[in-house]
């Protein structure tokens, strides 16, 4: 087979640092290679220095098709149209501004001497492709409008426009439920089938790795430390790091701290939210009962457009649900004063940079809540604060961009224990974060529990997350609570269709030999 991208002793640096060092591995046509490692292993350094997209220093060879990438002048002439990319956020990456017809002939008419009938006849195909519905409508909507996945789904048809030889994909589910991670991932293995597609696949995720490579590469610390067959690689990890992130993808469950506990913190009784539109009614949550117990994690899992982000918003005061009630510590959240109540709950976002104000320093961050909620304190209180959620005090005067992403979201837990809540509404707080930073994160938040009694709603998608932290499982689905237990019970003995169905997305650890083989 013909040997697509070829890397040979490719050293990456970057302001005097060697960010990749010794990197060497073939891709061949019709692969699919994984590369795989933490946040700043280099990965993303690495594919995006070779076609110049950041500023890097680059030695070594990088041949595609026989071309050295590293001294062609004009790179143009190849990215979109022999070599196609999908970044990591698909919102990100198209222009918020233009239509998503608009996104995609511009891309057909740069490459193809094509008129624009032509051209939106071809991205009509494509939307459909990819899976889009309704085509047509989608054709004229701006990214703003579309889910998440939509847009994935955009950015891949954009991406395999021009047929392209390679196809690039870094990180390209992150942030994504689970159930729509493996529509995306069945897109990929059939634009891979169809188009006799090469793929390079950049991610910290095993079940991607599991589901559509041929051949893994693990990187770590800016090099490769181990490479082969995906499944043998998965099933025998010879490198002690491939092994930490096998071990990491398979959490064991937690002891339920609710079952000699009364008095819950939060109670839910027969919440709805219907949205108004202009000839219909949209149900968002329908008819929910759920219970927080104090020093416990209260899981809610579904889909995209489930009710999670609703019910959310309504607990944070920042929706009016149409019916139900709300108690917070046996009182009605609309007889505690609004000031008192929100002091009480805090909410951890899903995007750690998205979530802190790039102009704020640290320190400025952590005083900000202190401030507008009257509490006096001192350069101590704010070491203290960062001390609590394992940061030092050199980084109080540091922002956000000088911070990694497991470093922001520390922040963000440190600036919401600020105010000492009784209740923390964590909402994908570990979507954006890579498998070792997942775990630091999930241990931070079960010792902050344990030492401050903390309850928490932990709002996610990944149930292997879940399945390390909480106590009990709820599981939405069309606005609905379909199912609600302990999360042993959820895991081994699920009753409704739709957690079956979520569960077989979840690594398993039945069978010993085949360590991701899917449930």
């Amino acid at each position: 087979m013909e040997k697509i991208l070829q890397l040979k002793d490719i050293q990456v640096t970057i302001e005097k640092s060697q960010v990749c060092k010794n990197i060497n591995f073939s891709l061949h046509e019709k692969q699919i290679l994984g590369i795989l490692g933490e946040s700043g292993a280099g990965k993303s350094m690495l594919v995006q220095s070779l076609f110049k997209l950041t500023k890097a220093k680059v030695s070594g060879e990088a041949l595609f098709c026989g071309e050295n990438l590293l001294i062609k002048k004009d790179l143009r002439k190849l990215l979109g149209r022999k070599i196609g990319f999908v970044f990591q956020e698909a919102v990100d990456s198209l222009n918020p501004i233009m239509k998503i017809g608009t996104q995609i002939t511009e891309m057909l008419r740069e490459h193809y001497p094509i008129s624009y009938k032509e051209a939106k006849k071809r991205a009509l195909g494509l939307l459909e492709e990819v899976g889009i519905p309704y085509p047509e409508r989608r054709f004229y909507q701006y990214p703003n409008e579309l889910s998440g996945g939509l847009c994935q789904r955009v950015c891949i048809a954009i991406a395999i426009s021009c047929t392209p030889k390679l196809l690039i994909l870094d990180e390209p589910t992150t942030s994504l439920d689970t159930q729509t991670k493996m529509q995306i991932l069945e897109l990929i293995k059939k634009i891979n089938r169809k188009y006799q597609t090469t793929m390079l696949v950049i991610t910290h995720d095993l079940s991607v790795i599991s589901k559509i490579t041929d051949k893994t590469v693990v990187m770590h610390r800016g090099e490769i430390v181990e490479k082969g067959d995906s499944q043998s690689l998965l099933k025998n990890p010879k490198h002690p790091f491939t092994k930490k992130i096998l071990n990491a993808a398979n959490p064991s469950f937690e002891d339920s701290k609710i079952k000699n506990l009364k008095t819950p913190l939060l109670e839910i009784q027969g919440l709805t939210k219907v949205f108004q539109k202009k000839k219909h009614s949209i149900k968002a949550i329908d008819k929910i009962d759920l219970k927080i117990y104090p020093g416990s994690t209260l899981a809610l899992v579904g889909e995209s457009g489930s009710g999670k982000t609703t019910l959310s918003k309504i607990l944070l005061q920042l929706l009016t649900p149409s019916s139900g009630k709300i108690y917070f510590q046996q009182k009605l959240m609309e007889s505690i004063p609004l000031f008192e109540y929100r002091k009480n709950v805090q909410i951890i976002f899903q995007n750690p940079f998205s979530s802190l104000d790039p102009l704020m320093s640290v320190s400025a961050l952590l005083q900000e809540p202190q401030k507008i909620h009257n509490i006096p304190f001192t350069t101590d209180t704010l070491i203290k604060l960062l001390q609590d959620v394992g940061l030092s005090p050199l980084h109080l005067y540091r922002y956000p961009h000088q911070l990694s992403g497991g470093q922001r979201q520390r922040v963000n837990i440190a600036r919401a224990l600020s105010l000492k809540p009784k209740l923390l509404v964590l909402d994908e707080p570990t979507s954006a974060l890579d498998s070792g930073i997942k775990i630091q994160i999930i241990s931070l938040l079960k010792n902050l529990q344990e030492k401050y009694n903390l309850s928490y709603l932990f709002i996610s998608h990944d149930l292997n997350i879940v399945k390390s932290i909480a106590d009990s499982i709820a599981v939405m689905y069309l606005g609905k609570i379909v199912e609600i237990d302990s999360c042993k019970s959820i895991f081994q003995k699920p009753k409704h269709p739709y957690t079956k169905t979520l569960l077989s997305t979840v690594l398993s650890q039945a069978k010993k030999e085949e360590i991701l083989e899917l449930v």
